[in-house]
């Protein structure tokens, strides 16, 4: 009877012994399934199981794979493909362009032209939003470049001009722009002004002291936007060949900014900046264009 009983229990730690391997051969196999499937759609998730990862599910990196489940299986749109290639893209040239620290790290008020002007600016997920209320004011960013030839710009904004209510806005005349101006030395060569303006009802009449837009110029290239949220992207070297009379190989410094001209009591701006970027781009595969 005795040695009935051992017999049976030792088939039965066996069996246990059996179950217990089949298991974790088939976690193991389902794991190594999960871990190339995450590295094929998901590359930047591969580190979630390598030796560094969080030991607990409930480390960031963890929380961000999981919220990408539901996106297995589906094609990326061109959006997110767009968006994909340019977190890839070569070196940002402006220092916080992406706004993830304080505007002051990389950025500086410009006033010197209106000593009486008033810029309040603040990040917050990292989306830059400012207030103008100036004749003339800006936050700007100087950078030295080497050459023109496959340098970029693509930068997603909403820019927003405020005449004043009443009689006032028919002699009032409001201006914000994302202003890239191209330099050789000291010398100014060329621009190019992204704006949205809000021009005076008068500025269509030749008389002095009107208050003007910036126009269209040899060394000015203004490109209109609407006051939502658009994605601006420029090949400034092709730009500057098509619409600025300059020599672009002479560029050696950009100095990209964020401006506001107003005229007219009580005028105002505001500009929501969710990234500015400046980069070289090698064998460019894309035009210059405007997304909304």
């Amino acid at each position: 009877m005795i040695r009935w009983l051992f017999r049976e229990l030792v088939f039965f730690i066996l069996g246990l012994m059996k179950n217990i391997i089949v298991t974790l051969v088939l976690l193991a196999v389902l794991f190594v399934g999960i871990k190339y499937l995450a590295g094929y759609l998901f590359p930047s998730t591969l580190g979630i199981f390598s030796r560094e990862a969080p030991s607990s599910v409930n480390g960031p990196r963890w929380w961000e794979f999981w919220k990408k489940i539901p996106e297995l299986g589906r094609s990326p749109d061109k959006e997110e493909m767009d968006s994909r290639a340019a977190r890839e893209i070569a070196k940002n040239l402006l220092e916080n362009g992406e706004f993830k620290n304080h505007w002051f790290k990389g950025w500086r008020k410009e006033t010197q032209f209106d000593p009486e002007a008033v810029i309040q600016a603040g990040v917050k997920d990292g989306i830059l939003s400012v207030t103008f209320q100036c004749k003339f004011c800006a936050l700007s960013q100087s950078v030295p470049v080497n050459t023109l030839r496959n340098l970029y710009f693509d930068g997603r904004v909403k820019l927003k001009g405020k005449r004043p209510d009443g009689l006032g806005s028919v002699f009032s005349m409001v201006e914000v722009a994302v202003d890239i101006e191209l330099f050789h030395g000291n010398a100014m060569l060329g621009r190019f002004w992204i704006t949205n303006q809000q021009p005076s009802v008068l500025e269509q009449l030749p008389l002095r002291g009107i208050p003007r837009t910036v126009q269209n110029q040899k060394q000015i290239r203004v490109i209109p936007i609407e006051d939502q949220w658009q994605r601006i992207r420029l090949n400034l070297y092709q730009e500057a060949l098509d619409y600025l009379v300059l020599d672009p190989d002479k560029v050696d410094g950009v100095v990209v900014s964020l401006v506001t001209k107003t005229s007219g009591q009580g005028a105002s701006a505001e500009a929501w900046i969710d990234y500015l970027r400046l980069y070289y781009k090698e064998n460019p595969l894309s035009e210059s264009r405007r997304d909304s």
